[in-house]
């Protein structure tokens, strides 16, 4: 009897009410709600060009981080939304978004480290899509300089808040990263091989996949610590993705890509070794700040579901930053690991990703990665292989995270730089590629 009796108990106690599963339902899709409202469109994978460009012409974007010790930002339940990705046309934003320039419009961007987010956030300053003529030729330089002057940036204190994506013909790739100093020796090494190989020499367009293929890997696999994987695809990110560009190659010259790549990179091996952690998005980081009931884990004492209506989303933001500290704690304790249910998730290996590549798919992209469809967010890649090839924009989208390297500047000379002049120079290098 005494084991019939803990036999029913055992029974009673792995049985959940049906309450509870109705209530989980809910809670999810509340949660995919927001994500279809607000950042489905992520996943379009949309290029950020222009109309009108002519074949040999680069186009350039600039984004521009006002400096974290620069400028103090009081946040609001508005600009957290914005700092977590909600937007109304309807938020009172203040004077410091509004740029004054029709070249620039002002945003929102988060602050945080390799491998946690808080709730402070920072204007960004984000250029229209322009030609480099038009850079060197109007006033976009100075615009931005009038509106760090509004707030009180110093014109010479930092410089290495801004980043730059250009759109290169895929030929004109080599010309490209043949300016960075680890990839001198792996572009003399591909020209060598692409001449050389038989039948047949490589041509232009496969060669410039090969040394970007290379260059994904070695940043990848030299990533020292677990975080958000993109931070470590630097001084140049790649953000076209790389299954559409293979899709574009001759059949035969497809088919050798793998064994090509690794023989010249130097063989398979994990990447990002250390382990990768995905982004949150303003739900996620009030689940995870313990302001709402989670998807996933022990309850930390959160007495609301979470809210889909934008007013009651404000006011969640609003109790959030009233507790604040206690948020970016939890925020900041978060472990380095991909928020999803079931197994850990880590990245591919190279020949996993170029097997992918080779079959179209891009494993370090949100739109592929088993491991992106997997977390709660849905954004694990971000940028990385977001934007989507097509014949009607045939150019290969690279973002520039560190322009002192992608420029090649010595330290000293970059710092000797105003503003403008940094906007200007790579401005130039977009011209130098037109011609290249």
């Amino acid at each position: 009897m005494p084991c019939l009796w803990l036999a029913n108990l055992v029974l009673v106690g792995a049985v959940r009410p049906m309450q509870d599963f109705g209530a989980e339902r809910k809670r999810n899709e509340a949660f995919q709600e927001l994500f279809r409202r607000y950042f489905a469109h992520y996943q379009k994978g949309q290029v950020r060009s222009m109309p009108g460009l002519l074949p040999h012409e680069v186009p350039i974007q600039y984004e521009f981080e006002v400096p974290k010790n620069m400028y103090d930002m009081k946040m609001t339940p508005e600009l957290l939304l914005m700092r977590g990705g909600i937007s109304s046309p309807d938020f009172a934003l203040g004077p410091a978004f509004d740029s004054g320039s029709p070249w620039w419009r002002v945003e929102v961007d988060g602050i945080g480290g390799k491998h946690h987010q808080v709730l402070q956030g920072l204007p960004e300053a984000n250029s229209v899509v322009v030609r480099p003529r038009s850079v060197l030729n109007s006033s976009l330089p100075t615009d931005l300089a009038t509106y760090l002057e509004k707030l009180k940036v110093p014109a010479s204190v930092h410089k290495q808040s801004f980043q730059f994506t250009l759109g290169v013909p895929l030929e004109r790739v080599g010309a490209l990263l043949k300016r960075i100093p680890h990839m001198h020796k792996r572009h003399a090494e591909t020209s060598s091989f692409c001449r050389q190989r038989e039948p047949s020499p490589c041509s232009r367009q496969y060669e410039g996949l090969l040394l970007l293929c290379q260059m994904v890997l070695e940043q990848a696999a030299k990533c020292s610590a677990c975080g958000f994987p993109k931070r470590c695809q630097t001084p140049w990110l790649l953000r076209t993705h790389i299954g559409d560009l293979t899709q574009t190659l001759q059949r035969e010259e497809r088919e050798r890509l793998v064994e090509e790549v690794l023989h010249l990179w130097g063989g398979d091996q994990q990447l990002y070794p250390k382990g990768i952690m995905d982004y949150l998005h303003f739900p996620e980081m009030a689940e995870m700040g313990g302001m709402v009931k989670k998807r996933l884990g022990p309850e930390a004492g959160a007495l609301e579901e979470m809210p889909t209506q934008l007013a009651d989303l404000l006011k969640l933001a609003a109790r959030m930053l009233e507790n604040r500290e206690h948020v970016d704690e939890q925020l900041r304790s978060r472990p380095c690991q991909v928020n999803a249910p079931g197994k850990p998730w880590s990245a591919p290996s190279a020949r996993e990703w170029l097997q992918g590549a080779q079959e179209g798919r891009d494993l370090m992209s949100d739109h592929d990665s088993a491991a992106a469809k997997a977390s709660l967010s849905s954004t694990l890649w971000r940028s990385m292989g977001s934007w989507r090839w097509s014949p009607e924009e045939p150019r290969i989208f690279l973002e520039c995270r560190n322009p002192q390297s992608c420029l090649g500047y010595h330290e000293k000379s970059w710092r000797q730089l105003s503003y403008e002049e940094m906007l200007r120079e790579a401005a130039r290098l977009a011209q130098d590629l037109e011609t290249a």
